[in-house]
């Protein structure tokens, strides 16, 4: 067998193993939200997305989740877009090609290997207790939004350079 004929045989296994890995993951997510749609549709309607939660969060709704879930991204995104885009246009085409510049890149990417669960604790320290934010949407949008930053910074710089 040729060297050539090889590394096709060999492709053509890696796709099929990658198809099939692939449509096995596909198949177990399709699997369990069809199970949770087909299990919770009785429990989902219009009065338990709307109303309040009862009874120690027994009864009622859901509503006050949803809007907090809403007001938080929202807010994170106000805040975390324009600062990142900002910096990925800054660091991609005006930082000079000097040490403080990779550096800072450096910095970035260590900030993005950085757990969730490490930010949280962050925000909570920073945010809540030093700053005497308390508990709220904005001590959270603050918090996600130094999550989102060096993601958004990295892409906008990456698709800048494309």
């Amino acid at each position: 067998m040729t060297r050539a004929r090889r590394a096709r045989v060999a492709e053509a296994v890696a796709r099929v193993v990658t198809g099939g890995a692939a449509a096995v993951a596909l198949l177990s997510v399709v699997l369990v939200v069809g199970y949770v749609l087909v299990r919770g549709a009785g429990s989902i309607s219009w009065t338990f997305l709307t109303d309040i939660p009862r009874k120690s969060m027994t009864a009622g709704g859901i509503s006050p989740a949803i809007l907090g879930s809403f007001l938080l991204t929202s807010v994170t995104a106000f805040i975390a877009l324009p600062v990142g885009v900002s910096a990925g246009v800054y660091l991609s085409e005006y930082a000079p090609r000097n040490t403080v510049t990779r550096v800072l890149r450096l910095a970035i990417a260590n900030m993005a290997g950085v757990p969730s669960i490490v930010y949280g604790l962050f925000g909570l320290a920073l945010f809540v207790i030093q700053f005497h934010m308390r508990k709220s949407v904005l001590a959270g949008s603050l918090t996600l939004a130094c999550l989102t930053l060096p993601v958004i910074i990295t892409a906008t710089e990456e698709a800048l350079r494309q």
